[in-house]
């Protein structure tokens, strides 16, 4: 498996995750959630945490309509997505836009979800299940800096580069493939297969009932 990072690509391999610093390893830091007054103040503010809102509403709406119809309007997408974006002053999604770039609507409507609820409630975590995309999505290595060609590539004092992935693969053309770069979470952390998309069936209610059968793979 690879994954794309940018221009580059990336082999997926389950190592140690090294720690460069005291920063994140991803190289990005949360502000979703943070106070106003800034870490310093968190206990002086409370936080109003959402459960259902109007984004998640005009997502749902979206997504339902592809399901429904396996396409959605222009008019449909201003309606719904597109207030989202508009929000954050990006080019609205259209059916040109998808066309165009060669994209998947549906790809784009659940990209879209992705990026609005995160941090809320579980739900891409719900999400990913419900879209039946779990067991592929968790089976990869969550990748983090990439190192190569930076400080941390060549000082050993700094990172040690034996538990970094790297290498080039002949199948990617020239110039291409993989690099050094950080695990911060291995793909076997996150065991997840077909039978955990359900619960198993409590063992005493089996019993009772004789007519249940456990789900598979339990």
């Amino acid at each position: 498996m690879w994954a794309n990072f940018g221009e580059l690509v990336i082999e997926d391999a389950s190592l140690e995750i090294p720690a460069i610093s005291g920063v994140n390893n991803s190289n990005l830091s949360n502000q979703k959630f943070t106070t106003w007054n800034g870490y310093r103040l968190v206990r002086t503010e409370a936080y109003n945490y959402p459960h259902l809102r109007y984004a998640e509403i005009l997502l749902t709406y979206a997504e339902a309509l592809y399901e429904r119809d396996g396409s959605i309007s222009d008019n449909d997408l201003d309606i719904s997505v597109n207030l989202i974006r508009d929000r954050a002053g990006i080019a609205p999604l259209t059916n040109s836009l998808v066309a165009d770039n060669n994209l998947d609507m549906l790809e784009e409507i659940r990209r879209e979800r992705t990026v609005e609820l995160y941090m809320e409630d579980n739900n891409h975590w719900n999400d990913i299940r419900r879209w039946n995309t779990a067991v592929d999505l968790l089976s990869t290595d969550i990748i983090g800096y990439v190192i190569e060609g930076t400080e941390y590539d060549t000082n050993a004092d700094l990172f040690d580069p034996s538990i970094a992935i790297y290498g080039f693969d002949d199948d990617y053309p020239s110039g291409v493939g993989p690099v050094k770069a950080l695990i911060i979470d291995p793909a076997e952390n996150r065991p997840f297969n077909l039978k955990n998309y359900l619960w198993p069936l409590p063992i005493n209610e089996t019993v009772i009932n004789t007519n249940l059968k456990q789900n598979p793979g339990w």
